[in-house]
């Protein structure tokens, strides 16, 4: 990163109105940001990077600029319960998507034109998937290149039955679906709907729509910070992503129908696409 990662954000730096691209009800679950020239079916991100959606509503990814909210590219999904994104940049599937599935706990691994080229089964461990983020480079070298996955349930076998428990948590998975470490978000959050890696450190930023706070954790699970960005400004959302150029945090959210940014100017206008000022 050029920035400090683990930086609170001041305020709402700008929004934009994700109706100029696509529809009202659309549901954004998923959020993740492209680096420049990394590209969704033919589209690529420019050099302020690039913001991916994932609707739920309408099964498409969307690629918008950072820097201007404008539409890059789109495309449909085959999924039936997509509900998290994340772009996976090392490892078995580097330059592909991580896409979680609520129907069938499943990751599927997509490539830039919308194929499945492969999947991995978190039935074993897990229910209720939410969301998903590439865990790239971390602080002491462990889990490199493994998928951090947020779920409401864990799945335990009890003479030989599989029984599903409530566990709210981050699973940190290797890219083949291979269970390696449990986080409980319990003490401080039943609800994880928002997960990013801060790259280079053994630490999240794990977004709660209980109270609409941020917390920011490392991999054991203790809380380093957190903040209310309810009181900044977002109404309801249920994704978050780091902005790897800027380290400003994005969410989309729902109430507003917007696409924000919490950074360090805290009350700039609004960019292209229909932006606008700090609610």
């Amino acid at each position: 990163l050029s920035c400090d990662g683990t930086v609170k954000p001041l305020g709402q730096d700008f929004f934009y109105d994700w109706t100029t691209f696509a529809g009202p009800t659309s549901d954004f679950k998923g959020i993740s940001f492209l680096r420049e020239n990394e590209t969704l079916n033919g589209g690529a991100a420019p050099k302020e990077g690039g913001i991916l959606l994932l609707d739920r509503t309408t099964k498409t990814l969307f690629l918008i600029k950072a820097g201007n909210g404008s539409l890059v590219s789109s495309l449909p999904i085959s999924m039936t319960g997509p509900m998290g994104v994340a772009y996976v940049r090392g490892g078995t599937w580097a330059n592909h998507f991580a896409v979680v599935d609520e129907n069938d706990n499943r990751v599927y691994y997509l490539d830039e034109t919308g194929g499945v080229q492969g999947s991995a089964l978190m039935s074993a461990y897990l229910a209720n998937p939410f969301n998903i983020d590439h865990i790239g480079t971390t602080g002491t070298g462990i889990y490199p290149n493994h998928l951090a996955v947020l779920a409401d349930d864990a799945i335990t076998m009890a003479f030989g039955l599989p029984v599903q428990t409530p566990l709210p948590g981050i699973r940190i998975i290797d890219q083949s679906g291979v269970l390696k470490k449990t986080i409980n978000t319990g003490a401080f959050t039943a609800k994880p709907r928002g997960i990013a890696h801060i790259p280079g450190r053994d630490e999240f930023w794990v977004f709660s729509s209980n109270g609409i706070q941020v917390y920011r954790v490392d991999f054991d699970g203790q809380v380093l910070d957190s903040y209310d960005i309810g009181v900044l400004g977002v109404g309801t959302a249920t994704a978050f992503a780091l902005n790897l150029e800027t380290c400003t945090h994005i969410l989309p959210d729902s109430s507003q129908r917007n696409i924000e940014f919490y950074g360090q100017t805290g009350g700039g206008g609004g960019g292209g696409g229909g932006g606008g000022k700090p609610k």
